[in-house]
């Protein structure tokens, strides 16, 4: 014979079960955020990269249209001067913000129209480090045996010492 009591009994949960249940929730629900904020970390790092790579595709772009239109040109310590047809010369130059290469978050390659005045200097890219390391001499070079010719080599992409940024752990840059 069966009471109302034990009727009522059989239709619930233990608390055992439900600590259990609970338990189970929780652990699915932690796994489902930590992929979902790994997701976005990669998402995060793919977008900067992304960009970096369009910065120094438009940097590199902007630098040799520079030369190009230029009628001669010198390597200087830290850069190119540029001789245009109008015998008026500009220079382009790296500028390692607070003269420290390897932090690159201020580093930059900048483009001077008349170097005899200051202030009408503008940027051309940012996270800017030569590519051998602290050798800024080694972003703009002469190519030996053509006098025409210059190799320019800069990195573009963040630096090992950004951990707490946004840009950090894209990869080595462009």
């Amino acid at each position: 014979m069966t009471t109302a009591f034990s009727r009522r009994r059989a239709a619930g949960f233990t608390l055992v079960e439900v600590m259990v249940s609970t338990v189970l929730l929780s652990v699915v629900c932690t796994s489902v955020f930590m992929a979902f904020k790994s997701s976005l970390r990669w998402t995060r790092a793919g977008t900067s990269q992304a960009q970096f790579l369009a910065n120094a595709r438009i940097a590199a772009d902007n630098v040799v249209g520079l030369i190009e239109r230029g009628k001669a040109f010198s390597v200087i310590t830290n850069g190119v001067r540029i001789l245009f047809p109008d015998l008026t010369y500009a220079t382009i130059y790296f500028d390692p913000g607070d003269g420290n290469v390897a932090t690159v978050e201020d580093n930059r390659l900048v483009y001077d129209p008349i170097p005899a005045s200051t202030g009408d200097e503008y940027t051309i890219c940012t996270f800017v480090r030569p590519v051998d390391g602290d050798a800024v001499s080694n972003i703009f070079q002469s190519v030996v045996g053509s006098p025409d010719s210059l190799a320019i080599r800069f990195h573009v992409g963040d630096g090992t010492n950004m951990a707490a940024q946004s840009f950090s752990g894209t990869g080595l840059g462009y």
